[in-house]
């Protein structure tokens, strides 16, 4: 069980930094129009955490709602990641921060409204990633 878990907190990891590097890219060719529209540029912040989720399907409108401590944790630290980076919250952190593909450092903020102290932590790969096979882990040596 513990197993598996870890294996769902790195995949969250990996999903989460996938997400990014797609974003940045995407980002980054919008960013080059819109500074030819002397508009502002797109910018963007991830967030996730690990713990229970619900899932609430709506008949009426075929969709679904995601709630639960997790979710909420989740949009409290959102506003700690960097500027088009990522944040992971203290329970994610406490199962991934062994991947050594990945440097993690404790935000200078406590998420506010959490009781007690809930950190956020910023992502950063230290290596390149491949974005056709985000899941291919870096070798070690």
């Amino acid at each position: 069980m513990i197993e598996e878990q870890n294996e769902v907190s790195y995949s969250v990891i990996e999903v989460s930094k996938t997400l990014k590097d797609v974003l940045s890219k995407v980002a980054t060719a919008i960013n080059v129009r819109l500074m030819s529209e002397k508009l502002p540029s797109l910018n963007y912040r991830i967030s996730a955490d690990y713990g229970k989720v619900e899932v609430a399907r709506s008949k009426s409108l075929q969709n679904e709602d995601l709630f639960g401590p997790a979710m909420k944790v989740t949009a409290k630290i959102n506003s700690k990641a960097l500027t088009n980076g990522l944040a992971i919250g203290q329970a994610l952190y406490n199962r991934v921060k062994g991947m050594e593909e990945y440097s993690f450092a404790k935000s200078d903020e406590v998420a506010a409204g959490i009781s007690g102290d809930y950190h956020a932590y910023h992502v950063k790969s230290k290596g390149s990633r491949n974005v056709l096979n985000p899941f291919k882990r870096m070798s070690a040596g």
